[in-house]
């Protein structure tokens, strides 16, 4: 089953493929409105069922289905592509006087607020186009490093070690994880309060 997720339920929040009739809460999308969930015995129950506590929502697990664990390794993915760009827009930032000199000045950061504000909306908008989509998530991480080449810059200044050795325990760190979610066999679960 390869159906493409782009739509999110306006009820639950849920990311549902954009064939969708009806969201497992039950939002059906011709209506607009809440009917009857289509998923049947304890799945139904457990997303559309009795109010949480608090402690069940953040440490109760429920298990997610292989559907939405795929879309959760694809949407990992993607982050990991985001985060690179971010880290690779840090450190190109953080080596130009250029860029350390627009952005700590009140006109790059509206720039800043301009284009981190565009971006992720430029993308939403060419979601159906993968390499369109995927170039603007990547831009958009690589401007958000950029943006904070003045706070590296100095940091730099401070403890000239300490932005390396940020950058290189957060990629072990990343990567390590990432390595685990793309390659595990393992069926994933979630906090029971996530939709």
């Amino acid at each position: 089953m390869d159906e493409e997720v782009t739509m999110i339920c306006p009820n639950c929040k849920l990311l549902v493929p954009d064939s969708a009739e009806r969201c497992d809460c039950g939002y059906d999308f011709a209506a607009q409105s809440v009917k009857r969930s289509y998923r049947t015995g304890d799945l139904a129950t457990e997303h559309v069922g009795p109010a949480l506590t608090v402690g069940d929502k953040l440490w109760g697990q429920t298990a997610l289905e292989g559907n939405r664990a795929e879309v959760i390794k694809k949407t990992y993915l993607l982050l990991t592509l985001a985060v690179t760009a971010g880290i690779a827009g840090g450190m190109v930032g953080a080596n130009s006087t250029a860029m350390i000199e627009l952005f700590s000045g009140w006109m790059g950061w509206i720039l800043a607020m301009v284009v981190l504000n565009v971006a992720p909306r430029i993308a939403m908008a060419v979601r159906h186009n993968p390499l369109l989509g995927v170039t603007a998530l990547v831009g958009d991480g690589f401007v958000a490093g950029l943006v904070l080449a003045p706070v590296l810059h100095l940091a730099s200044i401070v403890s000239p070690d300490i932005v390396q050795g940020a950058m290189i325990l957060t990629a072990i760190v990343f990567c390590a994880v990432t390595f685990y979610v793309m390659t595990t066999r393992k069926t994933f679960s979630a906090p029971r309060g996530l939709p």
